[in-house]
């Protein structure tokens, strides 16, 4: 072996302090790294779509509920706009909440992944990347904040919840998803 693989570094495992070889040292930190980027991401993700799917849910910050949601899900010509209220509610919502907890993570990610592809093509893809003045004051929104809202989702169902989160406690997976921990080839 060369002389830096066997130079020891100092890791704490939170029991005791342990002297790894440098290259396991390296493989902890990285590991360690993945798994607080992974929270973060889930954490910005579950923000934003807790907060959104409340306000179409409960009127949170004067958002306007389930009849508000309606209102604007009619003028965009979705159809059965009452009932689609209440499944982009829910699905914002709920999913924003086990994107939270890192629970069903894969499944979590792709309902907000499509949940996003669904606003592209039904409210804001006419209007371009960035959003647009229109007459009166108002503004129509671009679709840059569903793209990246929609790419991150999808990228974190793709990568699993990591290791701080329900689904590895479940024996789920850091990063596959639904099968088990002990079933990963």
């Amino acid at each position: 072996m060369r002389e830096e693989d066997i130079a020891m570094s100092t890791v704490s495992t939170g029991r005791a302090i342990t002297r790894l070889p440098a290259q396991f040292a390296a493989i902890a930190h990285a590991r360690t790294l993945r798994a607080s980027v992974l929270l973060i991401a889930r954490i910005a993700l579950a923000w934003v779509f807790m907060y959104h799917g409340a306000g179409k849910l409960f009127d949170f910050k004067h958002q306007g509920g389930i009849a508000g949601t309606t209102a604007f899900f009619q003028l965009e010509g979705i159809p059965a706009a009452h009932l689609f209220a209440y499944v982009v509610g829910l699905t914002e919502f709920v999913g924003g909440l086990m994107m939270l907890l890192g629970l069903a993570t894969a499944l979590a990610g792709l309902a907000l992944t499509v949940d996003m592809l669904v606003a592209i093509v039904t409210a804001t893809g006419a209007t371009g990347m960035l959003p647009k003045a229109l007459p009166h004051g108002i503004v129509a929104d671009g679709f840059e904040i569903n793209l990246a809202l929609g790419a991150l989702a999808l990228t974190v169902a793709a990568m699993g919840a990591g290791e701080l989160s329900l689904d590895r406690l479940l024996g789920w997976g850091v990063g596959r998803g639904w099968r088990r921990t002990e079933d990963r080839g």
